[in-house]
């Protein structure tokens, strides 16, 4: 078994630390929406930005520990983590129009910078599942209907991501 060498072991302790900022970057704009009073489902989100957290405890526990030999393939199972997270939340809130499906780049970038070609393949292939799956299911935002309807003659169906 492979394990994190002193350079992946610094890796892996920025990768947590942008988690760290995902689940409070997360959690401030979940939070903020709602108390803007849009009607999101709360605990579908925040138990998502709760697994992220406790992910990341479990992991940074786990690193601490210099004796402990992490496997190699922790940073990718944590991208690959985070990009089924981000689906996740995506789903419960509009899907792909949802201006944060962007940010599916950010985990193939980090796994283009960190890891390999086949860990960033991997997350190219799993984060092309998750958003396409999008477009197939998601949670529409109540109230976030078509941002051009006005443009639309009367009478003519708006044509939007559904």
């Amino acid at each position: 078994m492979y394990t994190l060498e002193t350079d992946d072991r610094i890796k892996l302790a920025w990768l947590l630390r942008l988690r760290w900022g995902a689940v409070a970057g997360q959690l401030a704009l979940v939070l903020g929406v709602y108390a803007a009073g849009v009607s999101l489902p709360l605990a579908a989100l925040l138990s998502l930005i709760a697994f992220t957290a406790a992910t990341n405890t479990a992991t940074a526990l786990l690193a601490s520990d210099e004796d402990r030999a992490l496997p190699q393939w922790t940073i990718g199972a944590l991208l690959a983590l985070d990009t089924l997270a981000l689906t996740g939340l995506l789903y419960w809130s509009g899907g792909p129009s949802n201006p944060f499906s962007a940010l599916y780049l950010v985990h193939v970038t980090l796994a283009a910078v960190a890891l390999g070609p086949r860990w960033t393949w991997a997350l190219v292939a799993l984060a092309s599942v998750g958003f396409g799956f999008l477009f197939y299911a998601n949670v529409p935002i109540p109230g976030a209907g078509d941002p051009h309807a006005h443009h639309h003659a009367m009478g003519e169906p708006a044509q939007g991501f559904s």
